[in-house]
């Protein structure tokens, strides 16, 4: 759960830690307010630097086999299997979240290759999430406030994960 991650987050900063995050951000399950909410917990518990930015374009992987196989919202929305990649193919019944995840990675590789820091491609994940999809009430925050800081230690294969 969320309170789970805060409590997790909070052990890590009590003890000195440096929380390495990762994610499966794209699921049957995502929507657009769900997405949106992760970038804004994010910034808000100051872990930009720290979350390796393909983390926010990884999908769900359903395994041959999967226990997920059993629920009818899964059933619902996978494909063949491929066998290439070991998986079941699917697609999300909102196709905008789809789309917004091949963006995301797309701009991670090309953000990667030309060497944009985790904040600057944050950045543009963030401006992708709330210019596309569907209306949302909320005011944007803005990351204005997010300050550049000291290096978070990582791998530097954008592939890891």
């Amino acid at each position: 759960t969320c309170e789970d991650f805060l409590a997790v987050r909070a052990l890590f900063r009590k003890v000195g830690l440096t929380l390495n995050p990762t994610f499966v951000t794209f699921t049957p399950w995502t929507t657009w307010e769900s997405y949106r909410e992760l970038l804004n917990l994010l910034a808000e518990e100051d872990l930009i630097h720290n979350v390796a930015p393909i983390q926010l374009a990884i999908r769900l992987l359903i395994p041959s086999g999967s226990g997920l196989l059993q629920l009818r919202e899964v059933r619902e929305v996978i494909g063949s299997f491929k066998e290439a990649a070991l998986s079941y193919a699917w697609n999300h019944a909102d196709p905008s979240l789809d789309e917004l995840c091949n963006q995301i990675r797309r701009l991670v590789k090309a953000a990667n290759d030309c060497g944009l820091t985790r904040r600057q491609i944050f950045s543009s994940i963030w401006d992708l999430a709330y210019e596309q999809g569907p209306p949302h009430d909320e005011a944007v925050p803005h990351l204005d406030w997010v300050l550049p800081r000291a290096a978070i230690p990582y791998l530097d294969e954008p592939w890891y994960c």
